[in-house]
């Protein structure tokens, strides 16, 4: 059965995330979202400070109208919804209040592991991809660290069939990671447990990219939905996953692209 309250980390508002069967007395941390924006504006993780609880409809989440930037007035609304003990619905909506096209909209969710230890790596060896030579752990997929990268242990990757038209082909969230020449085949990104047994998968129906993170102090994963253009006063809705499967990765690839049909 999957838990949801509202948390701190590193002193920004986010959801822990329980689940017992996977993940025992630990749990998962999610800024939803550690920043988004679009081609002309940006709002960073340390401006975005939403209201977690439950809502009206029988969800978790939140509705915020994005501080700090009268020029580009926007508003998100995310829900989360147990559709079943081993999967949560995710739903972000981002509206454009303003009179003006915004275009390249995206939004940077992380997930970390670091409260899950048996999930965490070092290296990329449980952090697994949807590549076009099948499912990779992400120590074995091809990798670059660029000069001026914010860590040499980050990589992000591009999302093949969706055109990302910023450096790299990742979300400006990511410009600082290095992002690997190779893109993945969806934006499901997934970690296992250190025996195997369990895997966890978290992606949307249209992603930007994904990322992974092994550092100490996240242990993260990102898959980023892709809004593209919002015209003056309208909205899009994206449709995410994180799905808990107790079997194989590849058993939760074919989860995730039934999910997505």
């Amino acid at each position: 059965m999957i838990k949801l309250d509202a948390g701190l980390d590193l002193n920004l508002v986010g959801v822990k995330i329980r689940h017992q069967a996977a993940l025992g007395d630990g749990h998962l941390f999610s800024w939803m979202f550690e920043g988004l924006g679009g081609a002309s504006f940006m709002y960073p993780w340390d401006v975005l400070y939403p209201e977690w609880g439950p809502q009206a409809d029988g969800s978790f989440g939140y509705t915020m109208d994005c501080p700090g930037n009268s020029e580009h007035p926007l508003r998100i609304q995310v829900r989360l919804t147990s559709a079943s003990e081993h999967q949560l619905d995710l739903e972000a909506r981002m509206h454009n209040l303003s009179e003006r096209y915004y275009t390249c909209c995206w939004a940077d969710m992380c997930l970390m592991f670091k409260y899950a230890p048996r999930y965490a790596d070092r290296r990329g060896e449980r952090c697994i991809l949807h590549t076009a030579k099948g499912l990779v752990p992400a120590d074995q997929w091809a990798r670059v660290v660029r000069q001026h990268a914010w860590s040499p242990v980050v990589q992000s990757y591009r999302v093949q069939g969706v055109d990302v038209p910023y450096p790299y082909g990742v979300v400006p969230g990511l410009a600082l990671w290095s992002a690997s020449p190779e893109p993945v085949q969806s934006g499901c990104i997934m970690m296992a447990r250190a025996d195997g047994k369990w895997h966890i998968g978290l992606g949307w129906d249209v992603t930007a990219s994904v990322a992974h993170n092994p550092d100490d102090e996240h242990h993260c994963v990102h898959s980023d939905p892709w809004f593209g253009t919002l015209p003056p006063g309208e909205a899009i809705t994206r449709r995410g996953v994180l799905l808990f499967v107790e079997g194989s990765a590849g058993d939760l690839l074919q989860r995730f692209l039934e999910w997505r049909e």
